[in-house]
C-alpha cells in the first residue's frame, strides 16, 4: 500500500523514543487494568478508584492533555458524581474483563455510547473535556485502539491510511479500523513478528508517529 513506508518510519518513531517514559505509561496502564480485573463487575462504590486515572502527570505519560486544561473539573465531576456515566463505565469494564480484546467487540463497545453520554451530557456546562474523555476511553481498551486523543490528528492519521470517510465513523470504529491498518502495514513490511513483541503501550503508540512520519516523507530535499 502507498501508506506502508510512512507507517514503517512511525514504526522506527516509536522505537527511538524515551523508554523511561514509555515505562511509566506502561506502569500506569498495567495498574489500572489490575483494577478493572480486580474489580467484581456489580459493586458501584468499588469503581472510586477511577478518580486515580483521570488526570494527572501520570496519565499525560500515556496521552497528553493537550494546550489546554479546560475542561478538567467538568470531565472529574461527571465521571466521579453522575450515575448515568458511571453505569457507562461499568458496562466498559465488564466488555473488557469479558475476554479477549479484539476488533470484533467494535459494536458492544461503540453501543455503550460512552464518549457521546459525556460529551452530550445536560450537566455539561462551558469547555468540552472532549481529549480527557477519549484518553480515559483509549486506556480501557488500548489493546485495540491508539494513543491518539485529539479526533483531529485521528482523522488526518485515518485518512493517511486511505480509511474512507473518517469524520463519518464513531470514535470507537474510527480508533479500531486505524489500530487495524496499522498492524495490516506492518504485517505487509515483514514487521509483524517485531512490534508483537513491544509492549502494550508502545503498540498504540505507532500511530500517533503517523502525522509526523508522514510529513517527513512529504518534505523536498533542499539542494545547495
Amino acid at each position: 500500500m502507498s501508506y506502508d513506508r510512512i507507517v514503517e518510519k512511525a514504526y522506527h518513531n516509536v522505537l527511538e523514543r524515551n523508554d523511561n517514559s514509555d515505562l511509566q505509561a506502561l506502569k500506569t496502564l498495567d495498574e489500572f487494568h489490575k483494577r478493572i480485573e480486580e474489580w467484581d463487575g456489580q459493586s458501584m462504590d468499588e469503581l472510586s478508584f477511577v478518580s486515580d486515572y483521570l488526570v494527572g502527570a501520570h496519565m499525560n505519560q500515556i496521552i497528553a492533555k493537550g494546550a489546554t486544561s479546560a475542561g478538567t473539573e467538568q470531565f472529574i465531576h461527571l465521571i466521579s458524581k453522575e450515575s448515568n456515566i458511571q453505569n457507562k463505565i461499568a458496562e466498559l469494564f465488564r466488555i473488557r474483563k469479558s475476554g479477549p480484546l479484539e476488533s470484533n467487540l467494535v459494536h458492544r463497545i461503540n453501543d455503550v455510547r460512552f464518549v457521546q453520554t459525556i460529551l452530550n451530557h445536560p450537566n455539561l456546562v462551558g469547555a468540552s473535556p472532549e481529549q480527557y474523555t477519549h484518553r480515559f476511553f483509549c486506556c480501557i481498551f488500548i489493546e485495540i485502539m491508539t494513543a491518539i486523543a485529539k479526533r483531529s490528528q485521528l482523522n488526518k492519521t485515518a485518512e493517511i491510511l486511505e480509511i474512507k470517510s473518517p469524520k463519518e465513523l464513531s470514535f470507537t470504529h474510527l480508533q479500531i479500523q486505524v489500530q487495524g491498518r496499522v498492524r495490516e502495514s506492518l504485517k505487509r513490511l515483514g514487521l509483524e513478528k517485531e512490534f508483537n513483541q513491544l509492549d502494550t503501550f508502545r503498540k498504540s503508540v505507532v500511530a500517533y508517529h503517523i502525522v509526523d512520519a508522514h510529513k517527513f516523507s512529504t518534505v523536498k530535499p533542499r539542494f545547495c
